[in-house]
């Protein structure tokens, strides 16, 4: 009967002790509990004393057996210890029980509560791991869930999981990467980064496109706001410069620098432009080589082509001719050319009035062709040359096989008796003391006019009306003039011997 009043004593002064502190070891406790260790008279703890709080523990499987009902809001801020994870499973509440340890329970899920700042086998740790294993120890997500990193609050990196093509993308700023998969190479381990976008564009780094653009293949290499933006199909390509290669849909194995270079290239391929704008105009031209500020920029669709030197090519229209060589700041510059082949320019705006021409040679600044849309023509200079040497003489091609329609010269010591030699200084070498021998290219018009001689051509006149004369056609003529009076000269000897023969007679006849 004593034991039930003792029983009751200790009842109600546990009962009043409800609403206020409890303490474990200690007569003040300092929160609603507190535990401490055991201590002996002195105050001092026992060192056989076992102090420690130990939580209720369980396994994973034993949590698991527990389904996904037992715990709710009434739970929060419920603490667990896992001492073993082989068992049971990762779903619904138990996502993130993936190792041994200490778990609260947050309302929804079990939260693993950090143990550290170097314990690389639980949590990661701000001042860095040690004993890391590379795929078992890693930052991210093991479900099919999106891992997102970011600065201030706003999303700055994402690392996607792309189920349809069971392959992940990674978008730095925006989130656009997910529509692009990730190429492989070898084992799914060796994933590649198929695309990187920061502001606005494919691969974009403050408005300048690195790397892919919308519907371009992985073997295109792309630096430049807008470059390669319009392609399809078209592959191998190497394109650095804003709007670079902007309207090309198939064309292939380009290589492209310069702003704007092949800016209207459609499907041309196997060209290479350096410099900007051009090529600018190329739609359809192949194997085209430009190098240089605007080099070739007219060329619309003639291929084989190398334009070599600032605005080298470019003319006043477009250009579709194929196989020509310009070699100078602004060759080709002055004539429109449409259809022009094999042509060869070297020098600043050497080559000007070919036009539609082909097989033309022109060395030199300012070089011109002597007839507009010719052939087959050499011009060696421009107007301001004032000599011309070679270190031979010069050996002129002259095989019956390569002659036709051959007849005898018409005219010879009657034209040439009219011709009228004369010396000269030349207008554009002012310093050279000496003068040149020849003749007035309008006299000898004149004269031919005269003669009715209309199918020589030593005398020719180019489209600016600048008369010259072959003068090596000339040596004919001479040869001509001289046959013809030594003709006259052998029947006067003939007639003077006659003559002579009749006075020696009549001498004789008077004596």
């Amino acid at each position: 009967m004593k034991k039930r009043p003792i029983f009751l004593l200790v009842l109600v002064a546990l009962s009043s002790s409800v609403y206020a502190q409890v303490g474990i070891h200690t007569t003040t406790p300092k929160s609603s509990l507190d535990v401490s260790g055991k201590t002996d008279t002195l105050g001092n703890l026992l060192s056989t004393d076992i102090t420690g709080l130990q939580a209720p523990r369980l396994t994973r499987s034993q949590l698991t057996d527990k389904g996904d009902t037992l715990y709710g809001a009434d739970q929060t801020g419920a603490m667990i210890y896992i001492t073993d994870i082989s068992g049971g499973d990762v779903l619904a509440q138990r996502v993130n029980i993936t190792a041994v340890g200490y778990y609260y329970f947050d309302g929804n899920v079990w939260q693993k509560i950090s143990m550290g700042n170097n314990v690389a086998a639980t949590n990661w740790s701000l001042a860095g791991n040690t004993g890391t294993t590379a795929g078992t120890n890693f930052i991210g997500t093991a479900d099919a869930t999106d891992f997102v990193t970011k600065a201030n609050g706003i999303e700055a990196l994402r690392v996607i999981w792309d189920a349809a093509n069971n392959a992940t993308h990674l978008a730095v700023g925006t989130t656009t990467a997910a529509t692009v998969s990730s190429p492989t190479s070898g084992s799914t381990a060796e994933k590649k980064l198929a695309k990187l976008t920061v502001g606005n564009g494919d691969a974009s780094i403050n408005s300048i496109t690195v790397g892919l653009g919308g519907g371009q293949v992985a073997t295109n290499t792309v630096v430049g706001n807008s470059a390669l933006n319009s392609n399809t199909t078209g592959s191998f390509n190497t394109v650095v410069g804003g709007n670079a290669l902007l309207a090309n849909t198939t064309g292939a194995r380009n290589t492209v620098l310069g702003h704007q270079a092949m800016l209207n290239n459609t499907t041309g391929g196997f060209n290479t432009a350096i410099g900007r704008i051009s090529l600018q105009n190329n739609t359809t031209g192949l194997r085209n080589i430009a190098i240089g500020e605007a080099a070739l920029t007219d060329n619309t669709t003639g291929s084989g082509n190398i334009g070599i030197g600032i605005t080298s090519g470019q003319t006043s229209g477009s250009f579709t001719g194929g196989n020509n060589i310009f070699i100078g700041k602004g060759s080709n510059t002055t004539m429109k050319v449409t259809s022009g082949t094999l042509n060869i320019t070297i020098g600043d705006n050497a080559g000007t009035n070919i036009g539609a021409g082909s097989n033309n040679i022109s060395f030199g600044t300012d070089s011109m062709v002597g007839v507009l849309d010719g052939s087959n023509q050499i011009q060696m200079g421009n107007f301001n040359v004032t000599s011309a040497r070679v270190q031979v003489a010069w050996t002129i091609t002259s095989d019956k096989r390569w002659k036709e329609n051959i007849t005898r010269i018409p005219y010879g010591l009657d034209f040439v008796k009219e011709l009228k030699p004369v010396a000269y200084h030349r207008i554009n070498d002012k310093e050279n003391p000496n003068k040149e021998m020849g003749f007035v290219a309008q006299e000898v018009e004149e004269l031919i006019q005269k003669f009715g001689w209309k199918d020589q051509g030593f005398l020719t006149k180019d489209t600016n009306g600048y008369l010259a004369i072959r003068y090596n056609d000339f040596i004919p003529l001479l040869v001509r003039a001289v046959q013809e009076q030594d003709a006259k000269i052998e029947s006067q000897n003939t007639k003077i011997a006659e003559l002579e023969a009749l006075v020696k007679s009549l001498a004789a006849k008077i004596k």
